[in-house]
């Protein structure tokens, strides 16, 4: 409906896609007549204290929300938060660390350009502002805390299987 994509980003709860999993996705593409790359987003949801960055500039030492830090090779922490301009404070602190690996078995292990890392945190950062109860910013996006409800209420379903009209609607909320 919208042409071709010049990319596939996945947020996915491995840090990278393993052959099989790679195989499938580059076949449906093809049979698609897709050729684009593949980027596949670790969101690891967990709180995580171990990894902090300080804005010395600002009394409370928090970073604005949207920073991000670049720590290794293909890793970020993303400071998602409340404080949104500089004089500002927030109450609530939500680093988020990411894995970004370009995904696809004809992908060669090449370090990302700092432009596209910057699109893609951009993006998982615009998806923790979106969420059906709240206009508050959220600890992870909705592309991981959607399907986290699915897993959480399928197993009490009578076939264990999600019916059809779960399939196209949003029924869980």
């Amino acid at each position: 409906d919208y042409g071709k994509p010049d990319r596939l980003i996945i947020h996915y709860y491995k840090k990278k896609l393993n052959k099989r999993e790679s195989a499938l996705v580059e076949r449906m593409l093809s049979r698609m007549s897709i050729k684009c790359p593949i980027y596949v987003i670790n969101i690891v949801s967990a709180v995580n204290e171990d990894l902090l960055a300080f804005d010395e500039t600002h009394p409370d030492r928090m970073p604005l929300s949207g920073t991000y830090v670049h720590l290794r090779r293909d890793e970020y922490l993303l400071y998602n938060n409340e404080r949104y301009a500089k004089g500002k404070k927030a109450d609530t602190l939500y680093p988020i660390k990411l894995t970004i690996t370009q995904g696809g078995s004809n992908t060669p292990a090449a370090p990302l350009a700092p432009l596209v890392a910057k699109q893609l945190i951009t993006q998982v950062y615009q998806f923790c502002r979106l969420y059906w109860k709240s206009v508050k910013m959220q600890r992870v996006p909705i592309t991981i805390a959607y399907p986290e409800m699915v897993a959480q209420c399928v197993p009490h379903f009578k076939a264990e299987e999600l019916p059809e009209y779960g399939r196209q609607h949003l029924w869980m909320l």
